[in-house]
């Protein structure tokens, strides 16, 4: 039987534009998903099911499951059992109806938990059993079960459920944050999971424990990748945009890039959409399909609207959608007109709020960059906005007044064929293919487009 195997990579928390990108895409169809550490905050002991079947040890699901037919509620292990929200309320009813559904179970998994909040768990809570839930629809009956369990450390094992019908479910994990779910055969989708993340604690560089906080997740599988989910998520990602204007022209912001004019105005949502996208992608997977590479990038938004790469973390510590570093977004959380929110954790996390921030730092990294840009071809300004985002715009601006930027990034001079200290890094120069390749892309995509 074919296995399928989904992953989640979910960074830990953490910080702001570092100089070298993020090559650490969401998860993608057939990988394993990384979710960073944590474990569930309620130690409460598990009611008695009631009218709920508990499986075996040696579960298996049936061959031909019986079909539920009631409505799909909370099981009884959790005491929240206020309704689902319905579609045109707090989900949208024009989105395709698997993505109404993945939304519909985030809400679900979502009901009576806080996922903001961080609880430190010593050692010895630490070897409590973790809490992991699935949604789970059988593409067959395409009926919605819910399935909550618990993970001793070796195997996760069903408790509760709203119907026999889902797959046996095996999962791993290697350290603190690293989890592995995977499932045999194409009948079933994953609609959203509910897991522990751990970050870790030490004292004079020993483990006391972990910081936990509960993360859900719709994965990328192939099923949400259709022409109306991709779609969907272009949709959502320009409403982000929007919104981040339109808050910064109610702010009257002003353009320090061009004195005169605001910020909304000059606000680039091409060269936006294109970094966020570079950030998440690696140059390898851009060259072999750069289409592709921004349609997996808006599946992994539509599916995960709110949080969708939120929590990835670099190894320099950029965190977030935008990759921010802590400093950068302190710097200009500082800013008074922006309205930012002021803690680095949420306010990256927040992806209107970090548009905002990533609109106005490209902003000021172009006033930073020589006049002559201005009059310049477009993709000329975008490369070297790309390359201040990526290593900083004094750099960028030395070697432009150098007169060793363009031969360089262009091709025409190897690095070996120019000085130490007039060198662009390999990872700016990585960056500047990858926008070459991501913005003809990005405009490819009416919905991203703002020609």
């Amino acid at each position: 039987m074919l296995r399928t195997k989904l992953s989640l990579v979910l960074g830990g928390l953490g910080v702001l534009f570092s100089a070298v990108p993020a090559m650490a895409a969401e998860p993608v169809v057939n990988q394993n998903f990384f979710v960073p550490a944590p474990i569930f905050t309620d130690t409460r002991p598990l009611p008695t099911p009631t009218l709920v079947l508990t499986p075996p040890s040696s579960y298996t699901a049936p061959a031909q499951p019986a079909v539920y037919g009631g409505p799909f509620v909370p099981p009884p292990v959790f005491t929240d059992t206020s309704p689902l929200p319905t579609p045109g309320t707090t989900i949208p009813s024009n989105l395709p109806s698997l993505l109404q559904a993945a939304h519909s179970a985030q809400a679900t998994l979502n009901q009576g938990i806080d996922t903001e909040k961080v609880t430190r768990k010593n050692l010895e809570q630490m070897a409590q059993p973790r809490e992991i839930s699935f949604v789970f629809q059988d593409t067959q009956t395409k009926e919605v079960v819910r399935v909550d369990g618990l993970f001793d450390g070796k195997n996760w094992k069903p408790t509760v459920y709203t119907s026999n019908n889902f797959p046996v479910m095996t999962v791993k994990v290697s350290g603190l944050s690293s989890y592995t779910y995977s499932f045999p055969g194409t009948r079933y989708v994953m609609l959203a999971v509910r897991y522990p993340r751990w970050t870790e604690v030490l004292s004079n560089k020993k483990r006391i424990g972990v910081d936990e906080i509960i993360g859900i997740k719709t994965p990328n599988q192939k099923e949400f990748h259709t022409p109306d989910v991709i779609a969907a998520g272009a949709d959502m990602l320009g409403a982000v945009a929007d919104k981040a204007i339109a808050d910064l022209r109610a702010r009257n912001v002003a353009s320090r890039a061009k004195p005169g004019q605001k910020l909304a105005d000059v606000a680039s949502k091409d060269l936006l959409f294109s970094l966020y996208v570079m950030e998440h992608s690696s140059l390898t997977e851009l060259q072999a399909n750069p289409d592709a590479t921004v349609d997996r990038f808006l599946v992994n938004y539509a599916i995960n609207p709110k949080t969708a790469y939120s929590d990835q973390l670099s190894h320099m510590g950029a965190q977030g959608i935008a990759q921010f570093m802590p400093t950068t977004y302190t710097g200009l959380a500082k800013r008074t007109d922006l309205g930012l929110i002021q803690d680095v954790y949420k306010g990256t996390r927040d992806h209107v709020n970090v548009t905002k921030a990533a609109f106005a730092l490209m902003d000021a990294m172009q006033a930073d960059l020589p006049t002559s840009l201005n009059s310049a071809p477009p993709i000329r300004l975008a490369e070297a906005i790309a390359g201040s985002y990526n290593g900083g715009s004094y750099r960028v601006k030395t070697l432009i007044s150098r007169d060793v930027w363009y031969d360089q990034i262009d091709g025409v001079l190897a690095r070996s064929q120019v000085k130490e200290r007039s060198r662009v890094p390999v990872e700016t120069l990585d960056y500047i293919k990858k926008l070459r390749l991501v913005m003809p892309a990005i405009k490819r995509k009416s919905a991203l487009s703002q020609s």
